[in-house]
Order: structure tokens, then C-alpha cells, then sequence
């Protein structure tokens, strides 16, 4: 598979998961619906100047969309930065979110994509806080109403 093959691939997965029509994507990026198709069919690829709005629309990173995996450990110090930015009441709606979505069943282009992107943490809430184990580091979120670096 291609280079291209393989960004319209992902590109496809995300529209669909997103419930999204290829007009409705070329819309959002003032494109037609037929570059999108060419795009998802590995015939051309986006140019880069859409590259970071293709993933802000389908709710990835630019990292994952063009191929480059990289795991929640990776991406952490970035959520770290971003949960400093909210207030806590968005702290705890966004902490809510990730903590509704375990054990809940996802359908099979969730599965596939959480294959391809990492390995899926477990996530315990307790009376010091959340924390997020990945492999056998716990990463401590958010504590005591604050959010800090995790331990061993």
C-alpha cells in the first residue's frame, strides 16, 4: 500500500466515523467532494496547507492522520498543557468523557483505530484523583483539584 493509499484509508475510516459525506468534508475545506474521493481512493493527496484542518475536522492529530502512530504516552505531556488551560469544571467534563467511554463497546472502525493508533489505557478514579495506567506507569491527572506529572 501506498503512502497515499494508506493517508485516503484513513482519511475514509475518519469521514465515516464522523458520519460525514465526502461533499460535506470538501465543503469544510472548500474543496470538491470529488478531490476527497481522490484523496480516500489513494489517487492524489491533500495538500499540506489542509493537512492540520483535515484533522482538526476529524478529530485527530496530524501525527495519526499521515501515518506517524504514536501512543498516549507520547501525547501526554500535550494533554497536560491543555487540561492547565480549562477551568476546572471543563477539567472535570473532559476527565468525565475519557471515564465514560471505558467498558463502554465501540463499534469496529473504533476498534480498528485504536489498533492502528495505541494501546487503550485503563483509567481509575479514586479518592486521590484519576489516573491513567499504560503498561505499569501510572500518570496521575488530575489531583487534588491539580494537574501534575505522574510516578513510577
Amino acid at each position: 500500500m501506498t503512502d497515499a493509499q494508506a493517508l485516503g484509508e484513513r482519511i475514509s475510516r475518519l469521514r465515516h466515523h464522523k458520519h460525514m459525506t465526502q461533499e460535506q468534508l470538501g465543503q469544510l475545506l472548500h474543496v470538491s467532494a470529488q478531490a476527497v474521493s481522490k484523496w480516500e481512493n489513494g489517487e492524489s493527496s491533500p495538500d499540506i496547507s489542509l493537512v492540520v484542518r483535515i484533522a482538526n475536522i476529524l478529530g485527530c492529530t496530524t501525527d495519526f492522520m499521515l501515518g506517524n502512530v504514536c501512543t498516549l504516552a507520547a501525547m501526554l505531556p500535550q494533554i497536560k498543557v491543555e487540561l492547565r488551560k480549562m477551568t476546572p469544571e471543563h477539567q472535570s467534563d473532559f476527565l468525565g468523557e475519557i471515564i465514560d467511554t471505558i467498558g463502554q463497546p465501540i463499534s469496529a472502525d473504533d476498534h480498528a483505530l485504536a489498533l492502528e493508533n495505541s494501546a487503550l489505557p485503563a483509567i481509575h478514579l479514586g479518592p486521590t484523583g484519576l489516573g491513567v495506567w499504560m503498561g505499569q506507569r501510572e500518570v496521575c491527572l488530575l489531583c487534588d483539584n491539580s494537574v501534575f506529572n505522574g510516578s513510577e
